[in-house]
This record gives C-alpha cells, structure tokens and sequence, in this order.
C-alpha cells in the first residue's frame, strides 16, 4: 500500500503507533540497563556489510611479495632472463618452454597409430565391399 493512498485518519493511526513503538523500545532500554536493545536482524546486517573483513599488515605484505614474485617470474619468462630464478630444473623449463605443451605423441608413436588406423579402414572398407556383394 503505498503512503500517497492513504486517508488522514490513516495517517494519523500510523503516527500513534509509531510513537507507541518508540515508547516501548525506551522502555525497553531502561530495563536492559541501558544496553541498546538491536534487533538480531540487524546486527547480521551489519556483520555482512562490504569491508567488514581486514587482514592485518603482515598478511597484506605477504600477499603483496608473492604476487610480486609471480609476476616477476612472468616477466622473466617473456623476455628470457632471470631475475628470480626458479628453484629448481623442471621449473625452470617449463617457464623457459612455456606453459602450453602441443603433443605428447612421438614421431614412432604417430606412426603406429597411423599404421593401425590405414588397417582399421582397411577391414572395415573390406567388410562393406563383402557386405554389398552379398547382397
């Protein structure tokens, strides 16, 4: 219901109650002993807010040197020398080579697997030629 729909005696009802919640929640205040009395709602609100979470100083400056440690290795990667070496020989080829490995078939291996495939087609061109002469 929106406030614009409202009649005066509407108005003026919500006013009242308004005022009678307002009153309660001081009453309420004075027994607690002053305490502010929050609603659990509302302090979950305020748990979840955006920021709430901070890392402290060590962490922030741990983070920071090993992304700087990452970035240098890229970099190092990119124009072929070292500024920080990696620890230790694979390391090092795989960042000298590059991340992405093409294949990992040999030359024999592709071709045993060609010669297996000519014979595959072989049978199976040889099975549809005895197949089409049978019927």
């Amino acid at each position: 219901m929106s406030l614009n729909n409202l009649t005066l005696e509407q108005l003026k009802e919500a006013i009242s109650i308004k005022e009678e919640i307002s009153t309660l929640e001081r009453r309420l205040t004075a027994v607690l002993g002053g305490a502010k009395a929050t609603t659990p709602s509302v302090e979950a609100a305020k748990a979840k807010t955006k920021g709430s979470f901070k890392r402290s100083a060590e962490t922030v400056a741990r983070m920071k040197a090993s992304q700087q440690a990452r970035w240098a290795k890229i970099r190092a990667a990119k124009s072929g020398t070292s500024s920080s070496a990696p620890a230790n020989k694979s390391a090092a080829k795989s960042s000298a080579k590059g991340s992405k490995r093409k294949s990992g078939l040999t030359p024999e291996g592709r071709a045993k697997l060609a010669a297996s495939m000519k014979a595959r087609w072989a049978a199976r061109k040889k099975a549809a030629a005895s197949s089409a002469s049978a019927k």
